[in-house]
């Protein structure tokens, strides 16, 4: 019998409302948990769960690269024989769920308590990994701050190479800023919106550039982002830029 049967079978759920019960009892303004709800956080959690049945083949290092599920199976990998497990975070997993999260619809109890598991994973994740490898060193700051060991993190960033990118000479008419990277709730551009609105109150002439494709599934975020723009009345000081084939024009 496997975990991913067990968790099918009788679920988490009733742990999940008998923990909340006594979480509550602590902390007497947090609403009731009902069933539904429950249920909704458990089938996430159940889910993520469910790697720790995955079957391996023999292998002297396993390589997560991001924290969550991906880490979670790697750990199994570890408890079960000592393999060494390094994890390489692009991005923040942690902060990327809670940005996936506040835009699901979710009710804020489900919320509240998928982001307590994945808070809990992230941090089991960070103590148990032989190595930590974040591309930047922006990354690292959460690590640490989510119980992860400084000695054992060992910032590795993107490997560029300089010939593609040479010296930009002079500055800009204008202050910009770029962005590049795809139009996605994952990267909190709405932040950068409203950042550019503050910036703009002291420098008036402030512009922000937005270089990336925005995938099918988003269009309905790209069109809150221009809303955004709208309400803010930014006008041309936000442009879309659209795909580009590498970050060189986002520089020039």
């Amino acid at each position: 019998v496997t975990l991913a049967q067990i968790l099918e079978d009788r679920g988490s759920f009733r742990p999940l409302l008998a923990a909340w019960a006594e979480h509550r009892a602590a902390n007497p303004d947090l609403p009731p948990l009902t069933v539904a709800q429950a249920a909704r956080a458990a089938q996430s959690a159940d889910r993520t769960l469910g790697v720790l049945d995955a079957r391996w083949p023999q292998v002297d290092l396993v390589n997560a690269s991001a924290n969550g599920t991906a880490a979670l199976a790697a750990m199994a990998r570890q408890w079960a024989d000592g393999t060494p497990f390094v994890l390489t975070e692009h991005g923040v997993y942690l902060r990327e769920r809670y940005l996936a999260l506040d835009a699901a619809g979710w009710d804020w109890t489900v919320r509240y308590v998928s982001m307590a598991f994945t808070r809990a994973l992230c941090h089991l994740a960070y103590r148990e990994a032989t190595y930590i490898a974040p591309v930047n060193r922006f990354n690292s700051r959460w690590e640490c701050r989510l119980g992860a060991d400084p000695a054992r993190i060992v910032p590795t960033p993107n490997g560029v190479d300089p010939e593609s990118f040479p010296a930009v000479p002079g500055e800009p008419d204008e202050p910009v800023v770029s962005f590049v990277g795809r139009i996605d709730p994952l990267k909190d551009l709405r932040t950068m919106i409203e950042a550019l609105a503050i910036v703009r109150a002291e420098i008036p002439n402030a512009r922000l550039r937005l270089f990336g494709p925005t995938p099918a599934a988003n269009t309905g975020y790209r069109a809150s982002l221009e809303a955004l723009v709208a309400d803010l009345h930014l006008g041309e000081a936000v442009t879309f830029q659209g795909p580009s084939p590498s970050a060189r024009p986002a520089i020039e």
